[in-house]
């Protein structure tokens, strides 16, 4: 190959990320949620729209109250750190030997 390297997929890195942050950073946050939101239990889809988690055994009005605010920095933060760790363990696994002759491998079988 003359010490060229082709890129493993022909799909974009920006759609990639893009395709990423929405699968695991949605799935993540509703996973966050779920577990620790128990004061509204509202999940991401909830949120989304403006619905509310309700009692079925119980009448009258909804009482609604607002997520805690600290849910959002928390998930901010959780998705900084995700999204920076993935970056710095991509970086390493392309520099680690058998990963590397693996990603030549890829390489190899689309040319």
């Amino acid at each position: 190959m003359n010490g060229i390297l082709l890129p493993t997929t022909r799909t974009p890195w920006v759609v990639s990320a893009l395709v990423s942050l929405v699968i695991f950073g949605a799935g993540g946050a509703t996973l966050y949620l779920v577990l620790f939101n128990r004061h509204t239990r509202q999940g991401v889809h909830d949120l989304a729209v403006g619905s509310y988690v309700a009692d079925a055994d119980k009448s009258g009005p909804v009482k609604t109250m607002p997520i805690w605010k600290a849910h959002w920095a928390i998930l901010g933060s959780l998705l900084l750190v995700v999204g920076v760790g993935t970056g710095i363990l991509g970086k390493k696994l392309g520099k680690w030997g058998p990963f590397q002759s693996l990603l030549e491998g890829v390489r190899l079988m689309k040319s």
